[in-house]
């Protein structure tokens, strides 16, 4: 498995990121300080968000659901295509790999509408590392093509990632995963909780040993949203600074903070009752452990977290 950076450096509050299309560094890295934001897969378009990067926000309905492997065009044709990590191939295999330069997807977006998506272009994997980036459009209503993800520097590159999140806030099953052999997310670097935990290391088409690291990604996508309770509602804000680590060793323990909370695909599992700077948020009475981080991965916990303080507002 390649080693992936995470294109993040602090210097005190001071915060500068990396384009990741451009930069490669070892998988196990220093974490430091990584930076909580509310974006599940936030791309802004144009003015528009299509795939939320407020998800209830006034462009709530403007996100993109997901990204279709059926009726794509590719060189004037319809063709089937499957998604193999993070490679599109036609289903009859003649085409794969670079060959989708161009190609035509179908998304759906939160308010039922569909749009159409193209690749103006793609960056191989390097050597050894699985994930291809892909620079996508999406055609707007004026027929003109518009960058899917950007940032304040320009353009930025998509990870196809298999299945969908549900954008839903605040209920069960909202920011849950469904696995899909049809139907995929386009992931913005720089954006959005989906890309930056690949960039964390925890790739969900890859395995740590014995271990696929489907689940980390899942559990990572909650904390870094601050969605503490799994119902897809964040309790943070962008620029909230946690430590984050896990068994593993892809993520490891670089500060000496106040232990918060173990996580699993579902959110928070436990929280420290000394650490109370999430007090205020609905599940935390029913979650505050006394042990909440004594033996933290026993119990199926997969990933840790620390925050600088055990204040109300870290």
């Amino acid at each position: 498995m390649h080693r992936i950076t995470l294109g993040l450096l602090l210097i005190a509050a001071c915060t500068t990121t990396e384009d990741l299309s451009q930069t490669e560094t070892p998988l196990v890295i220093e974490n430091g300080q990584n930076l909580n934001g509310q974006n599940l897969n936030g791309q802004n378009l144009n003015g528009q968000n299509l795939n939320g990067q407020n998800l209830n926000g006034p462009d709530a309905g403007t996100f993109t659901i997901w990204t279709s492997l059926q009726g794509v065009k590719l060189n004037g044709k319809s063709v089937t295509v499957t998604l193999n990590r993070t490679v599109f191939a036609t289903a009859d295999g003649t085409q794969t790999g670079l060959g989708f330069i161009q190609a035509e997807f179908q998304a759906m977006r939160g308010d039922g509408r569909t749009v159409r998506v193209r690749v103006r272009d793609i960056v191989p994997a390097a050597a050894g590392d699985t994930t291809w980036r892909y620079f996508i459009e999406y055609r707007e209503t004026d027929n003109i093509w518009y960058p899917v993800c950007e940032d304040a520097s320009g353009p930025r590159a998509a990870i196809p990632v298999n299945g969908i999140w549900d954008h839903r806030q605040g209920v069960a099953g909202g920011g849950a995963h469904s696995a899909s052999t049809d139907k995929f997310t386009f992931a913005c670097e720089g954006t959005g909780a989906i890309a930056k935990c690949i960039a964390m290391g925890y790739e969900p088409w890859e395995s740590f040993g014995t271990v696929s690291l489907a689940g980390h990604h899942q559990s990572c996508i909650r904390l870094m949203r601050g969605d503490y309770c799994g119902t897809g509602a964040s309790y943070t804000q962008n620029g909230n600074r946690v430590n984050v680590y896990d068994q593993l060793g892809i993520q490891q323990d670089t500060e000496s903070w106040v232990f918060e909370a173990e996580w699993d695909q579902n959110g928070a599992r436990c929280f420290n009752p000394l650490n109370r700077s999430r007090a205020g948020i609905p599940c935390y009475d029913a979650r505050v452990e006394v042990g909440c981080g004594g033996n933290a991965y026993g119990l199926g916990t997969l990933l840790v977290n620390e925050t600088p303080s055990g204040g109300l507002t870290p």
